[in-house]
This record gives structure tokens, sequence and C-alpha cells, in this order.
């Protein structure tokens, strides 16, 4: 016996007894056998008659009335089936009572017990994220960084299992970061090798892709780049190739022939202009060259401000 808040005697939950008394029902099918064998007369009968309008008029007859057989037998079944429940639902609920008291009394137990498993919960979850805090920093890892195992906050998780656990994942962050800076680094030396802007791949990296993932990638669009250059520079190529079809140089001209326009000049490089105090000398030689080079030759000295004179006439 044990007494509850108010002092009333209360008896124990082991002492509780109870029975409960069950007699199987038994149903009498009587003359079942011979039943089924008159039936099955009828079966064979049936199934060999000759099809003509007397057997079909006879054999209506006799359909009717083993129906009328097959309903009574049936009526007879569906009324003992309800009468064989009718203590069976008496008894279902009067246990459905029981077990809705049963739940009654246990529902505030189940509340008690889940606000108190919520509390210990809370007080683990504080020394896991504070035991995090303390330890991730020595292997160069931001506390933030590292996820919360559920199975951390259980009753049944043991500190050893915790912290056993919580090491292996602080070194799997760690390979992560290594792994990271790595790719980054691989992607960065990469972009620069082949004259690329390394900012749109560097963003392609994430947990699921790595450099070797994106190489292909960069392969790709190198490929093209190379294939846009190159057609590109065609493209020019054939384009002055048509254009020199109708040029003609004349000069230091390039004039279109079908235009008459001028295309080009060729720019003479001119020397630096002496300074006023510079020392001039004078020198005499002979030329040999076409008029074309005689005017060319003139047209250079005066561009760089050099005096010249003819001595005599140049030999033919």
């Amino acid at each position: 016996m044990t007494t509850n808040d108010s002092g009333t005697a209360m008896v124990a939950v082991d002492e509780i007894k109870y029975t409960v008394d069950y007699t199987p029902a038994t149903i009498e099918f009587d003359h079942f056998d011979e039943l089924k064998a008159q039936l099955l007369q009828y079966t064979q009968q049936f199934e060999s008659m000759e099809v003509n309008e007397a057997t079909v008029k006879e054999a209506k007859k006799v359909k009717s009335k083993l129906n009328g057989l097959k309903k009574q037998v049936n009526d007879r079944r569906i009324s003992i089936h309800k009468t064989y429940e009718q203590p069976y639902d008496v008894f279902k609920q009067k246990v459905d009572e029981l077990i809705g008291i049963i739940d009654k009394a246990v529902k505030p137990i189940d509340t008690a017990a889940g606000a108190l498993a919520e509390q210990d919960r809370q007080r683990k979850q504080q020394m896991v994220e504070q035991t995090i805090k303390e330890v991730a920093p020595e292997y160069g890892i931001d506390p933030a960084d590292v996820p919360v195992r559920q199975t951390w906050l259980n009753a049944s998780t043991s500190q050893s299992t915790f912290i056993r656990e919580l090491g292996q994942d602080l070194l799997g962050i760690q390979d992560h970061v290594k792994k990271v800076i790595a790719d980054r680094e691989a992607v960065k030396a990469y972009a620069e090798a082949n004259d690329m802007d390394s900012s749109g791949w560097l963003a392609q990296l994430d947990d699921h892709t790595s450099f070797v993932d994106i190489r292909p990638r960069m392969d790709t669009a190198m490929m093209q780049r190379k294939q846009e250059a190159e057609a590109a520079q065609k493209r020019a190529e054939a384009a002055a190739a048509v254009a020199a079809l109708n040029q003609e140089q004349i000069g230091d001209k390039t004039v279109d022939t079908e235009t008459g326009e001028v295309v080009a000049v060729e720019q003479m490089e001119l020397e630096p202009e002496p300074k006023q105090d510079e020392r001039k000398f004078v020198r005499a030689f002979r030329i040999t060259a076409t008029a074309d080079q005689m005017w060319a030759l003139a047209d250079w000295m005066k561009a760089n401000g050099i005096d010249y004179e003819p001595i005599k006439e140049a030999r033919p």
C-alpha cells in the first residue's frame, strides 16, 4: 500500500489484481456433411445438363429453391455473428474505459519527464558548445564552423564518446579547410599561367566542387578563346588580302586603285633636330639611286633639317 499527496491509501501498481473469464463459444452445424453432399449432386447435375426448353424451365425452378436455401443459411450466419460478438463488444468497452483512465494517470508523468529531459538536453548542449569553444581554436577552426551532432545531446551519449567524435569532426574540418585553400591556390595559379581572370572560376569552388572538377571547364574555355582568336586573325588576314588586291604603292602612299583614296602614308622616322649651338659638319659624297630614291632621300634630309646642295650632276 502507498499513500498519495493527500494521505489517501493507494494500492501499489504491481499489487493490482484482475481476472478475465472467457469460455470459447461453440457453433454446431447439424447435418452439414449430409447437406453438402446433397448440394454437390445438384452441381454435378447442372454441369452436364442438356440444354433445351424443358430442362431449362425445370432448372430455373431448382435454381430459385437453391437461392432460397442459400439465403436462409447466410441469414442464420449473420444472426449468430451478431450475438457472438455482443460479449466481446461489452468486454472491449470495459477495457477501453480502463485504458483511458491509465492514459490520464500517466500523462502528467510523461509531461514532467519530458520537461526534465529537455532541461538535461539544454544543459548538455551548453556543455557541448562550451567544449567546442575551448577546443576548436586549438585546431585553427572558428567554433561557429563546427556543427553540433544531435546525438551529442542525448542522455545515452557518454562524455568520452562526445570528445572522441568531436576530435574526429575537427580533424575533418581541418583537412577540408586545407583542401579548399589548396584548390583556390591551384585555380589562381592555373588561371594566371593561362592569362585568365580567376575570379569567376574561384566562385565555382564549393563543398562539392574542387580544382579537379573545374580544370576541364577552364581548359574548354581556353580552347574556345584560342579558336575565337584564330578565327578573328583569319578574318583580318582575309580582309587585308582582299583590300591589297585593290591597292597600289605610289611613293610613300598606298592608294586604292578603284576610288583613288589614299589609305595609308608611310611615316619617315625623324631624327631629333640639332641643338642651336651643336657643331655642324660638311661632307661630300656621291649617291647612286633612281629618281624616286633621290627624291625620297631629299625629303628625308629636309624633314631632318639637313642642308644639302648638288656638287655636280650625277652620272647617268
